[in-house]
């Protein structure tokens, strides 16, 4: 009787760690064996993307049998709630597709790192070393979390700052090359007060997350479920924003409705930079590089710096596995198709930055090249354009080489603000209206953040 029991015990317990095998595979830090199959669930929003990897994926590997499940519906918008509501209905019940791949689809990527719904995939990135050291390190590791690489970056954007040196000399300001986020606030303070005729960057869809983001501060810390709001460094980027906040309500920039909101204040001397907001890298960079070459202007670009000196890029494009999936291998194979992909986009124009940094560089150049045709606007205003002088791809690699961290994460979800951006904003707008003073309000959000930790 009592064998029986064991066998029992036994079979019950190989049954479990064949159903956890994800994290069998991490404990040991060894991967998954190979299979035949392979699962992929293709969404209207990232048709292209998969489509060309899948090709690529096939070529490579034939014996591979991929079902393949494409998304109905063609509407973008309806097509993207649909998979989102796939994402949090299957994938985190354990169900769905072998890879996900997302950018703001989930409500909070360290909740769902937290909760186990995606494999580790650093034994298979170990294995295969070489094909990852020409990728840039920390961007990589902005999708590890309590020592595990859940989440992938594939993509990525900087709060970079455009302008022209003809437009700093006209405002007697100097682009800080090193720095920390203080440096940086200092330097642009006397272009933040609601008196000045040019104003640092338009900041129309600055938030208080996106400022806190590109500071680096890590006032939320999700493994060890604490949060850090109380401290100076907190304080200093608040205050730093709020001079944003109260210049942008009390003397709004005076703008048509265009477009190209930072080439037009470029363009009328309304501004140092072109917004951070707008310009996340590659393509959409150098559109508005080449518009300023087209002003006989020489373009200049540089980064907001965090608080220790460095940059922080915000994850883009990420892609994972299902932690339950029992075909990892495959689905890491298929990931590096996607970003292969990434990196080699020329003909369909990206707007963020490919996570291989050799590409990136290339990239720019290769944009440049191709962007013939002046730029429209919508009230019909063009801005003729014209090749970029090869000292701009220098500082535009030099910024590259100086990301020295990388969160996930979203300020806006769809035009509407994300979890922790609306506690940042329910919490800390009276403060920044003057209607409260600082102590209670962090105290405040202190407490409700706490909260949304603990749930």
């Amino acid at each position: 009787m009592k064998n029986k029991k064991y066998m029992s015990f036994v079979l019950l317990l190989g049954l479990l760690l064949s159903l956890t095998a994800c994290k069998t595979e991490t404990g040991s830090g060894t991967a998954d064996p190979p299979t035949s199959q392979l699962s992929l669930y293709i969404p209207t929003t990232y048709s292209m993307k998969y489509e060309e990897a899948l090709e690529m994926f096939k070529q490579q590997y034939p014996d591979v049998e991929v079902t393949v499940t494409r998304q109905e519906d063609q509407n973008y918008e309806t097509a993207r709630e649909e998979y989102v509501q796939i994402l949090k209905n299957e994938v985190m019940a354990g169900k769905g597709p072998d890879l996900i791949l997302f950018s703001d689809e989930f409500e909070d990527v360290y909740k769902t790192m937290d909760a186990g719904a995606f494999c580790d995939l650093k034994p298979y990135m170990e294995q295969d070393a070489d094909f990852w050291k020409e990728y840039s390190k920390p961007v990589l590791d902005g999708g590890v979390y309590k020592e595990k690489q859940y989440v992938l970056p594939l993509s990525y954007t900087l709060p970079l700052l455009l302008s022209s040196q003809e437009n700093l000399d006209a405002q007697g300001y100097t682009l800080l090359e090193s720095g920390t986020f203080s440096d940086f606030t200092k330097s642009i303070e006397s272009f933040t007060q609601t008196d000045s005729p040019c104003y640092a960057f338009d900041a129309d869809n600055l938030t208080l997350w996106d400022y806190l983001d590109y500071s680096g501060l890590d006032y939320i810390d999700y493994e060890n479920k604490t949060i850090h709001v109380d401290t100076d460094a907190f304080r200093q980027v608040v205050d730093a924003y709020k001079r944003i906040y109260q210049q942008k309500k009390e003397n709004p920039l005076q703008l048509p409705y265009v477009y190209y909101r930072g080439l037009y204040t470029l363009k009328n001397e309304q501004t140092l930079f072109s917004t951070p907001y707008s310009s996340r890298g590659s393509f959409g960079v150098m559109q508005e590089v080449n518009a300023i070459s087209g002003m006989d202007k020489a373009p200049v670009i540089s980064a907001i710096p965090t608080v220790d000196g460095g940059l922080q890029a915000n994850a883009y494009s990420c892609v994972a596995v299902r932690a339950n999936s029992p075909n990892k291998q495959n689905a890491y194979n298929f990931i590096k198709m996607l970003s292969l992909k990434d990196s080699s986009s020329q003909d369909v124009p990206i707007y963020d930055i490919p996570v291989k940094t050799s590409a990136a560089k290339d990239l720019v150049r290769i944009y440049s090249n191709k962007i013939r045709n002046p730029i429209e606007e919508l009230n019909g205003l063009t801005y003729p354009v014209r090749v970029v002088p090869g000292e701009f791809f220098k500082q535009y690699g030099t910024v590259l080489d100086r990301v020295t961290s990388c969160s996930l994460g979203t300020a806006q979800i769809k035009g509407k603000l994300s979890v922790t951006a609306q506690y940042l904003d329910d919490c800390l707008t009276p403060y920044l209206n003057g209607e409260k003073d600082y102590d209670s309000c962090v105290n405040d959000l202190k407490s409700k953040l706490s909260m949304y930790l603990s749930e």
